[in-house]
């Protein structure tokens, strides 16, 4: 996006718009620093320190045909889901559920009886960072 718009400068209101990244955000390899940053924003109290224990991710995901309802609606069978996040062009999602617990439960039954979204099987992982030392 922001090579576009280098390339194809926008006004607003008679401004030429100027974009960049924010320094943190110069490479997007963690994923899941950035989910734990944007939650964080949405919800100031919340503990960045264990909510990784909540993290599970799911990847292989089909590049299309599926809606993120159905990717949610994986999770809702073992608690709430609290927030998520779809990676298409990575074919992945990360998805925070309410407990730790809810998380293992998760990840135990899907290790265990894997989901398939058309003709990809998922794979399941938890967050590296929730494992304990």
């Amino acid at each position: 996006m922001v090579k576009f718009y280098s390339c194809f400068p926008m006004s607003l209101e008679g401004n030429q718009l100027c974009i960049d990244l924010v320094p943190q955000y110069q490479t997007v390899r963690d994923e899941e620093a950035i989910f734990t940053a944007l939650i964080k924003d949405a919800d100031p109290q919340v503990n960045t320190d264990s909510i990784h224990q909540q993290f599970v991710h799911l990847g292989n995901l089909p590049t299309d045909g599926y809606r993120e309802l159905e990717v949610v609606c994986v999770g809702l069978r073992f608690g709430k889901v609290d927030h998520y996040v779809v990676l298409k062009n990575k074919n992945k999602a990360i998805l925070q559920l309410d407990t730790p617990k809810s998380a293992h439960s998760m990840h135990s039954f899907l290790q265990q009886y894997p989901y398939s979204m058309g003709e990809h099987t998922l794979t399941c992982s938890l967050s590296p960072r929730g494992q304990p030392a």
